[in-house]
């Protein structure tokens, strides 16, 4: 659960692994390209926020009504009229990591009572991205933790940024594709509760929107 930009409390979920792999790792490479332009950023610095352990948390919830799916013609009309904004799905996909009309948007459906927001991934095609507003901990009942480890690659090997060789000050970091690894034993004690079902344990995704032919043998390779 993390606060918003105006400091409420919103949680973010998915009904797929791979979105909440896809987002996570886009998020860890806003982080590390900030702390690149810091003055006294060091390279063993630089690999500590580059590449991070993190945790896949599988849970069930309660029903919670009165949602909004962003990307609706009602939603769009309802956007237009209340607050004289446009949003389409080009606008709604907008990949920068802070997009004010969307957050706006976000924060007048929470003071109209609505108790979040689904929306598609701008960096995954399948599945969708839900935030939850306000302390909905009470709802969800956790059926597994999953230690996972992710990190930021290089442009040209998909050389991993906790690699004591990785220097991002002469090697080019990649953008558009990062690497993540779920512990060997957690992934086969728990891979029956993820979707999709037989999600890779480990490998390299993009985290730009593209189609994918077999799905999801497609969206996660073993080679950069």
């Amino acid at each position: 659960m993390w606060p918003n930009f105006q400091g409420y409390r919103t949680s973010y979920a998915s009904d797929n692994a791979l979105v909440c792999i896809t987002e996570s790792l886009y998020h860890l490479s806003r982080q590390a390209a900030w702390h690149l332009r810091q003055p006294k950023c060091s390279v063993p610095f630089w690999r500590s926020v580059a590449a991070m352990d993190k945790m896949l948390v599988v849970f069930t919830t309660n029903e919670i009504t009165d949602l909004v799916y962003i990307d609706s013609n009602e939603c769009r009309l309802w956007i237009a009229t209340r607050l004289r904004k446009v949003l389409h799905p080009s606008t709604i996909l907008y990949p920068d990591f802070f997009y004010r009309p969307l957050q706006e948007t976000s924060e007048r459906y929470r003071k109209e009572r609505k108790k979040g927001i689904v929306y598609p991934s701008s960096r995954h095609l399948r599945d969708w991205g839900l935030a939850l507003f306000g302390d909905r901990t009470g709802s969800f009942k956790i059926s597994a933790c999953l230690k996972m480890r992710l990190a930021l690659t290089d442009e040209a090997t998909g050389l991993l940024a906790d690699d004591v060789k990785f220097d991002p000050f002469s090697t080019p970091i990649n953008y558009a594709k990062g690497y993540y690894s779920i512990d060997g034993a957690d992934h086969k004690s728990f891979q029956h509760l993820l979707t999709p079902a037989s999600l890779p344990q480990s490998g390299y995704i993009d985290l730009i929107r593209r189609k994918y032919s077999v799905y999801p043998t497609d969206a996660v390779s073993a080679h950069p």
